[in-house]
């Protein structure tokens, strides 16, 4: 059986942070080599931490 981790626990919030930060810069570095990228949080809810991607240019609103 797995050991249940406190979500609180310094250990995941350094976790959430690197993971944030990692998020950040994979999509600006993406962004710079001309492909379009979001957080994929905003496109699916569930995917927190992903990085959604489209193969053209981003689209102006």
């Amino acid at each position: 059986m797995t050991e249940r981790r406190d979500p609180a626990a310094p250990e995941w919030k350094h976790h959430a942070e690197v993971v944030l930060l990692m998020q950040t810069a994979l999509i600006g570095i993406l962004r710079l080599a001309g492909f379009s990228a979001v957080p994929a949080e905003d496109v699916d809810d569930i995917a927190k931490g992903d990085v959604y991607i489209h193969a053209g240019p981003p689209t102006s609103s």
